[in-house]
């Protein structure tokens, strides 16, 4: 029985360490995204719709930035639609820092 320990116990940590997480933690490297839906930042093919978006003053689309952000669930920022189109996101952001 406690032969089976040490093969069971490997395969639950080659399992965890497998799963990908979105860890947004630390400087990314992005790209700057405007269109008339709002402000966004491109990571590694997803678009993240930035809340805060004063914080993104200076900077303009195609720009690419090192950005500081967090996952948030909702926006709480008046916003107000600007057009009818649609821009598909993974989630809201609110920018921490960001410089090019």
């Amino acid at each position: 029985m406690k032969s089976l320990y040490i093969p069971i116990l490997f395969s639950l940590l080659l399992v965890l360490s497998g799963c990908k997480k979105d860890d947004f933690s630390g400087t990314r490297e992005a790209m700057v995204v405007v269109d008339c839906t709002g402000t966004y930042l491109r990571v590694q093919h997803k678009d993240f719709n930035v809340c805060n978006i004063k914080i993104m003053a200076g900077f303009q689309d195609g720009d690419h930035v090192k950005a500081t952000f967090t996952k948030i669930k909702e926006c709480r920022e008046v916003l107000g639609p600007i057009c009818d189109m649609f821009h598909p996101y993974e989630s809201w952001i609110e920018v921490k820092a960001i410089h090019k």
